[in-house]
């Protein structure tokens, strides 16, 4: 009940924002980068183990593309950094970019039909080492083993989550474990992550890619790492590119040579 009283209070407050006649006129000569993770109906979303800030509707995802479409200029990553290396802007236009991080099986179903639909592109950061595979993010598995302790509700779940989070890999993986130990652990088969063909399809149709690490873990990692990290799933990306397909837009490090522009919250799009 809490839950759903504060979805509902955050998508009236979005649509107030949205709504305020300063708002459009603002966002004349900006661009807004619109950064989602999963696009899920609504009845998939009980059984998803997925915390609220981490999903939209299906039926919600479509109309920010319809509202994008009205008001807004979308633009793909390439065409992006293009523009920002000729300097290339309208004063009087509204930019925006769509992106996706992780790669979920959800955004080549749901998400990507709609953007067919509404010939607008994206981006999708893939986690290379997750690509085609059933391997859960931590947050997921740690939200499938909280709620079958059963201790708590959904509200307290996702603040333990959001703790875990600042966690370093080793400690994370420590906790995890003895929860695993503590409630048992069900192995889970489905595919949760597009694969390299599902990738090639969306590419064909306009979907860029570009590297999201491994495996998108977090914590403290030291700089090098972090490096070899990507230029490993960089490396892998392009493999996979020049393999079946001809032409298959992979991106590479982005460096602005101006402030970077705002990054939206879609929770907070009109509802």
């Amino acid at each position: 009940m809490r839950a759903s009283l504060a979805a509902t209070l955050r998508a009236a407050a979005g649509h107030a924002y949205w709504a305020l006649p300063h708002f459009l006129a603002r966002a004349r000569g900006r661009v807004m980068i619109l950064m989602y993770h999963r696009v899920l109906p609504r009845g998939d979303v009980p059984s998803a183990c997925v915390q609220p800030g981490m999903y939209v509707t299906q039926s919600t995802f479509e109309r920010h593309l319809r509202f994008l479409r009205t008001y807004f200029e979308t633009l793909s990553f390439p065409d992006l950094l293009r523009r920002w290396s000729a300097g290339d802007w309208s004063e009087s236009t509204r930019y925006c970019l769509v992106t996706f991080d992780d790669g979920w099986l959800d955004t080549y179903r749901h998400a990507f039909p709609l953007l067919r639909a509404y010939r607008l592109p994206a981006t999708v950061f893939l986690p290379t080492a997750l690509v085609g595979s059933a391997e859960p993010l931590w947050t997921d598995r740690l939200a499938d083993l909280l709620r079958r302790r059963g201790a708590g509700r959904l509200e307290d779940w996702d603040a333990q989550i959001e703790c875990a989070k600042q966690l370093d890999d080793g400690q994370r993986a420590e906790m995890l474990d003895a929860l695993a130990a503590e409630v048992g652990e069900i192995a889970d088969g489905r595919r949760r992550y597009i694969d390299w063909a599902e990738a090639r399809e969306m590419s064909a149709c306009g979907i860029t890619f570009g590297s999201h690490t491994m495996r998108t873990s977090r914590g403290s990692r030291p700089r090098r790492s972090i490096a070899s990290c990507v230029a490993r799933s960089m490396s892998c990306a392009r493999r996979r590119a020049s393999t079946g397909c001809r032409r298959w837009p992979i991106l590479t490090a982005i460096t602005p040579r101006r402030s970077p522009p705002r990054r939206g919250r879609p929770d907070t799009a009109p509802p």
